[in-house]
């Protein structure tokens, strides 16, 4: 069941009068690229020329690269960074501070960054000299960078295991006007074992993926009563307001490919939730990815997802049309002004 349910969407445009075509020398009014299983995307479309595409510019690692989300935030928003993010350095700044040796009852949580770096890849959580010595040895391995952030010891659990929510940000620039839509459903990931602090090793109890989750949970729509109401009064407005500084952030660095006029994107934001519901963002990806068990919630997420895509593309195409009827009206007008 991996990818989305495009039928809906596509049925839209196709009623709007458009035409869908794989021809790349084709300049198309929207260019939707699709990752592939590599997580890469078609480079027959790299020089496609479009009126609006679905990917924004490279500039957009201020934020989907781990380190420069942590340097960026901190910067600019240093109190918010200090709420929404665990503290975080680079791995030799971080042995360099000794930063282990002077927080002996902490633990911290390494992550190389870049190319390669994908699923939990080469994560390790250091509590201890042998544990640190381990995570020295990835230096040698060719990442763009190693990262280390206070780990989280106080999550709150469902049903008493860890989790994580994958939440999605839309960021578009159409028209030269930015703006930024924050998805009030989101999907909740656990780890496969009940939760504990003791040992650091074990990935079945602090690893939260996809595949050790049961069943699809659908924030807020599948939790039980009481959840809802935590979820829907503490914990999503922490994450909203999360996001605002984020969307503050990207200002003025959402930009389209040169191939581009126009360009959205939606992020997939990782936050962990505390056991008193503050809420941690731990990174923003740009290669979402979307793998569900059941027909029925695929079908529900897509039409959820792509329906506030459908709402935005459907203003880009009055705004296309209002344009070129007030061109038409004013060549027109220039016209009988000549007679």
């Amino acid at each position: 069941m991996k990818g989305l349910d495009y039928s809906t969407l596509r049925e839209s445009l196709l009623n709007d009068g458009l035409q869908e075509t794989t021809d790349p020398t084709t300049k198309p009014f929207l260019l939707w690229m699709e990752q592939l299983e590599n997580n890469k995307f078609d480079d027959r479309y790299y020089k496609t020329q479009c009126f609006i595409m679905n990917i924004l510019s490279d500039e957009k690692t201020i934020i989907t690269d781990k380190s420069n989300l942590y340097i960026n935030f901190n910067k600019k928003y240093p109190e918010a960074c200090e709420k929404y993010m665990a503290q975080t350095w680079a791995l030799d700044d971080f042995l360099k501070d000794e930063v282990l040796s002077k927080n002996k009852n902490k633990a911290y949580i390494v992550r190389p960054v870049g190319k390669g770096a994908f699923s939990g890849k080469d994560i390790i959580i250091v509590d201890n000299a042998a544990k640190l010595e381990e995570a020295k040895k990835l230096r040698s391995k060719k990442y763009d960078s190693i990262i280390v952030s206070t780990y989280v010891t106080n999550p709150m659990l469902y049903k008493g295991r860890k989790f994580h929510l994958r939440t999605y940000f839309l960021i578009s620039m159409i028209n030269g006007k930015y703006k930024t839509y924050f998805y009030n459903v989101y999907e909740l990931f656990t780890a496969k074992n009940p939760y504990t602090n003791i040992d650091y090793t074990d990935k079945n109890v602090h690893d939260t993926h996809f595949a050790s989750t049961e069943g699809d949970i659908l924030c807020p729509r599948d939790l039980e009563p009481s959840l809802k109401e935590i979820f829907s009064t503490k914990i999503y407005p922490n994450m909203e307001d999360c996001m605002t500084y984020i969307s503050k952030l990207m200002e003025g660095h959402a930009k389209p490919y040169a191939q581009a006029e126009n360009a959205f994107e939606v992020f997939g934001c990782d936050f962990l939730v505390k056991d008193d519901y503050d809420v941690v963002l731990m990174e923003i990806n740009d290669k979402t990815g979307f793998t569900m068990n059941k027909k029925e919630t695929k079908e529900t997420f897509s039409e959820m997802y792509l329906g506030v895509i459908n709402t935005m593309i459907k203003s880009s195409l009055q705004s296309v049309y209002n344009t070129r009827s007030k061109k038409i009206e004013q060549e027109v007008g220039a016209g009988k002004d000549v007679k």
